[in-house]
C-alpha cells in the first residue's frame, strides 16, 4: 500500500499560463521548472490508437516539467 505520494504530473498546453493560474488564482507556491538535459530520451504513454501522443524525443527538448508545492509535502506537477 502507498504511504506517501511525491508528485502527480499532468499535461498542460502552456507552462506560463499554468504557472500564472496556480500561483495567482489557486495560491500554490511555484517550486521549480525543469527542462530535460541533452541526451535524455522522453516518451509518453500510448494513446487509444497505440501511438505516443507526442513525438519521442532524443536529445534536447523544449518540454518543461513544472512543480507546485502542496501543504503536505507532496507536489502537483505539469508537463508542457
Amino acid at each position: 500500500m502507498f504511504e506517501r505520494l511525491h508528485h502527480i504530473a499532468y499535461r498542460c498546453r502552456d507552462a506560463q499560463r499554468t504557472v500564472d493560474f496556480y500561483t495567482e488564482v489557486v495560491g500554490l507556491k511555484y517550486v521549480a521548472g525543469l527542462m530535460p538535459p541533452e541526451n535524455t530520451r522522453l516518451s509518453w504513454p500510448l494513446n487509444e490508437a497505440g501511438k505516443p501522443p507526442r513525438k519521442v524525443v532524443d536529445g534536447a527538448s523544449d518540454s518543461i516539467h513544472i512543480f507546485f508545492e502542496l501543504g503536505d509535502g507532496s507536489y502537483l506537477a505539469f508537463f508542457d
